[in-house]
């Protein structure tokens, strides 16, 4: 069961879903720049995004307080701030996400999607 948020809970966990986005967005720069996202490594990059989730959520958890029952809501919260962010960024500043934009918005596209299902998953298990 989700149990709503009060304003600073959700106020901390946009704030939190905007600092995470950038994070990744400068990890992921620092990944294109290497070339680990050419080839087949970026399957291993990909992998690499759930414990990167995982963190994450930790992170969101602990800073807005959220009761076991809110973590699902919150990391929804957290990834909607991430990629409201991400489309401004890509309209905006593509370069933020290295020589190749394309995959690094992929890669935080797919970290996104990570880090809901860890989120549920945390979710479940209280």
């Amino acid at each position: 069961m989700t149990h709503p948020f009060t304003p600073s809970q959700l106020a901390r966990l946009i704030a939190t879903g905007l600092v995470l986005w950038l994070i990744a967005a400068l990890m992921i720069h620092g990944v294109n720049a290497v070339g680990a996202l050419r080839g087949m490594a970026w399957v291993a990059v990909y992998l690499l995004t759930f414990p990167l989730g995982w963190t994450f959520v930790v992170t969101g958890r602990i800073v807005a307080g959220l009761a076991p029952g809110q973590i699902l809501g919150g990391v929804a919260v957290m990834t909607a701030a991430a990629v409201m962010a991400d489309g401004v960024a890509l309209r905006l500043i593509p370069w933020l996400y290295g020589s190749d934009p394309m995959a690094g918005a992929a890669l935080l596209l797919f970290g996104g999607g990570a880090g809901l299902a860890v989120g549920y998953w945390m979710n479940r298990a209280g």
